[in-house]
């Protein structure tokens, strides 16, 4: 009997937060595949201009320069963009805000440079 009691609320929390991470997991997806396209401007965003140097290493070579402008941030949309990988925390309280943990896979991201090099 005691056993059938500690299984009881056991099965009930199992499938109230299976639910409530399949409710953090479709609430992530319409934020990536809807929401943040349509608000934020990501696709096609400007990157900052840089340079970097590399220095000689020995006595046959000498120092490389190279200068990196008209950055383009692309890859950000749906299908392949940002996007949830795996499941998502069901939502907590914390400080007051709700909370919903993913981990996020930004793999269909690419910058793109025009650069020069000189060396």
């Amino acid at each position: 009997m005691k056993a059938a009691i500690l299984i009881l609320p056991c099965l009930v929390a199992g499938v109230f937060g299976a639910s409530r991470i399949g409710d953090s997991n479709r609430y992530v997806d319409e934020l990536f595949h809807a929401t943040l396209p349509r608000m934020t401007g990501l696709e096609g965003s400007t990157l900052h201009d840089f340079a970097l140097k590399v220095e000689s290493n020995s006595v046959t070579n000498r120092d490389v320069k190279a200068e990196f402008h008209d950055g383009r941030m692309v890859g950000t949309l749906p299908p392949n963009g940002i996007r949830r990988d795996g499941n998502c925390s069901p939502p907590r309280i914390e400080f007051g805000a709700t909370v919903v943990s993913c981990a996020v896979s930004l793999d269909g991201l690419k910058a793109s440079y025009k650069g020069t090099v000189r060396g």
